[in-house]
């Protein structure tokens, strides 16, 4: 992997043809693809409804992140795992971090609070 991009490692059963996609030409492709919410969230600070918006999928930041995110898959990982996300840095460094139980799982439930922060007036 070249230094500088980003390297997505997820469980086996996550399609790359599916999700790994970096072309966002619609709302739909933008939408199913990891590497766009991982662009946005860095371009935008977040991945709420307006990240979503035409200007935003053509922003430039956002077509330089996905030059640079590349998806892979682990099938070494369990079938039920969550995606571990390496940064690879210009300088050699890198890190990683998976978070094992999702935010909204039944055993890490989110609050009616936290919900509705995403669902504004």
């Amino acid at each position: 992997m070249k230094k500088g991009r980003w390297l997505v490692i997820v469980a086996g059963w996550h399609s790359t043809a599916m999700y790994g996609h970096t072309k966002i030409e619609t709302l739909a492709s933008a939408q199913m693809g990891l590497p766009y919410v991982l662009a946005a969230r860095l371009t935008f600070g977040h991945v709420g409804l307006d990240a979503y918006e035409d200007e935003c999928r053509r922003d430039p930041a956002i077509v330089n992140w996905l030059e640079r995110i590349q998806l892979t898959v682990n099938d070494a990982l369990s079938q039920d795992g969550e995606p571990n996300v390496t940064l690879s840095t210009i300088d050699g460094r890198q890190a990683s971090l998976c978070v094992e139980l999702a935010l909204g799982a039944p055993a890490n439930p989110i609050s009616d609070e936290a919900l509705m922060r995403n669902f504004p007036a």
